[in-house]
C-alpha cells in the first residue's frame, strides 16, 4: 500500500493525478481538484489526458476560470463500471463518491510489474460507498498487487476523527446563528475547491428555514452547472 497524495507514476508509462513527467505514456485523473492549480502548456500538450464524463465536463470551466484557453483535443472521458483496453493494460473507472466526477481507478494487465492496481483517489467510503450494487461486487471479486490510498489525513491524530455529515452540518449551522446574532450580516463563505456542493446545499436550506442572509462565493457556478446536467440527464 503506497500513499498518493502526489498522484503516482506506474512503471514509467502510466501517471495518474501527477503529469510532471513527461515520458509518461497514458495519463489519468481522479478528480478535477488535482488541476486547481492548473498546467502549463508544456505540460497539455504532452498527451492525453483520461478522465469521467462529469470531470471533462467540469475541467473547463475550472480551466477558463484562470484565463487559460481550453485543450479540448487533450481530454478524453471514459464510462464509468466498463473495462477500457489500451495498449498492453486495461483501465476501470468506478465511482468515487465524493467530490463530483471523482474516480477510483483499477488497472490490470502484462505491462503493469505491481500487479493488479487499485489507485483510490479521493474517495468516500461511507455506508453508501458499501452499499453500491455497482462497485462492491467489483471490488470484492479482485485480489490487488499494489494499493494506492490518499493519505491527506494520515496527520491527524487517532484519537480525533472526522464528524459525520450530519454533525457537520449541525455545528455550521450552529456557528452561523452564532455569527448572525453577534451582528455578522452578511455571511460569506469561500469554498477553495470541489466537493462541498451538498453541505453548501444543506446548510442554505436549514439557514432558510431561519431567514438569514447567507452569500456563497467561490464554486456556486459548479452548483448551477451540476444542476443543469442532472436536469438534462433526467
Amino acid at each position: 500500500m503506497y500513499p498518493q497524495a502526489q498522484g503516482a507514476l506506474i512503471d514509467e508509462f502510466i501517471a495518474v493525478d501527477n503529469f510532471t513527467n513527461g515520458s509518461a505514456q497514458y495519463r489519468f485523473l481522479t478528480h478535477a481538484n488535482v488541476l486547481l492549480d492548473g498546467l502549463s502548456d508544456r505540460e497539455w500538450r504532452t498527451g492525453t489526458i483520461y478522465c469521467s464524463p462529469l470531470t471533462a465536463q467540469l475541467l473547463p470551466v475550472v480551466i477558463r476560470s484562470q484565463g487559460r484557453p481550453v485543450p479540448w483535443r487533450f481530454l478524453k472521458s471514459l464510462q464509468l463500471n466498463v473495462w477500457h483496453h489500451m495498449n498492453g493494460f486495461s483501465v476501470m473507472l468506478l465511482d468515487a463518491n465524493h467530490i463530483p466526477g471523482s474516480v477510483i481507478l483499477i488497472l490490470e494487465g502484462a505491462r503493469i510489474s505491481e500487479g493488479r492496481v487499485l489507485f483510490a483517489g479521493n474517495c468516500r467510503l461511507d455506508t453508501r460507498f458499501y452499499e453500491n450494487r455497482r462497485i462492491m461486487p467489483i471490488l470484492q471479486r479482485k485480489q490487488f498487487g499494489t494499493v494506492y490510498m490518499h493519505n491527506k489525513s494520515s496527520s491527524i491524530p487517532e484519537h480525533l476523527e472526522y464528524p459525520g455529515r450530519n454533525e457537520s452540518l449541525t455545528r455550521a449551522v450552529t456557528l452561523l446563528r452564532e455569527l448572525a446574532t453577534g451582528g455578522a450580516n452578511p455571511i460569506v463563505i469561500l469554498v477553495p475547491e470541489l466537493g462541498f456542493e451538498k453541505f453548501l446545499a444543506d446548510v442554505a436550506k436549514q439557514l432558510q428555514v431561519l431567514n438569514m442572509p447567507l452569500n456563497l462565493f467561490g464554486f456556486v457556478y459548479f452548483i448551477f452547472l451540476l444542476c443543469r446536467m442532472n436536469s438534462r440527464n433526467n
